[in-house]
């Protein structure tokens, strides 16, 4: 194969990567709602937050304290009640569900070109695996995550021979943050 009949094929591999990730986040947004099990929980959590940090909290005060200690869901609530000081609740959540499906994507491609820029096909493998039970389930934290984890591992095999201290401190503060 000539170097460009490859480049040409990556081109349409890349294409079709951005097609299917397109069709992915479709769902969430063609709808007015996109329900979730535990996802009106967390939108409520983060609005009551949102109120308490840049509202007046004067009314949630009176029943809630605020929880300072490092929970695994305080990313989803924090992340959420951000966005809902530019854009209202249901499209805080969008956005949020839309970062948990394409950093899976993206995630999981920046992992595979690490493993080998050759493969670009292959990463066309998580589409299936982009909408799942834990996601329907509204574990927002969990869906990041593993987009984290795809990203950190992606980073890891792309320098892994070549790791200075400050790659490792890098790569070790990732994994603390994840």
């Amino acid at each position: 194969m000539s170097v460009t009949e490859g480049n040409a094929e990556k081109r349409i591999y890349t294409v079709l990567f951005i097609i299917l990730s397109c069709i992915s986040v479709l769902p969430v947004w063609w709808f007015s709602y996109f329900l979730t099990a535990d996802g009106p929980c967390h939108v409520y959590n983060a609005s009551v937050l949102k109120s308490m940090w840049w509202g007046d909290g004067s009314f949630y005060s009176q029943f809630y304290n605020l929880n300072t200690e490092l929970e695994p869901n305080w990313f989803s609530h924090v992340a959420l009640a951000f966005l809902m000081l530019f854009v209202g609740i249901l499209t805080a959540e969008k956005i949020l569900i839309t970062a948990c499906v394409l950093g899976w994507a993206f995630g999981f491609r920046y992992l595979v070109k690490g493993l080998s820029s050759n493969s670009s096909y292959a990463s066309l493998c998580i589409f299936p695996f982009l909408w799942q039970m834990v996601m329907f389930m509204g574990f927002y934290n969990y869906m990041l995550s593993i987009a984290a984890m795809f990203f950190i591992c992606g980073y890891w095999m792309r320098y892994r021979m070549d790791m200075p201290v400050k790659r490792m401190v890098l790569v070790s503060a990732a994994c603390v943050v994840m």
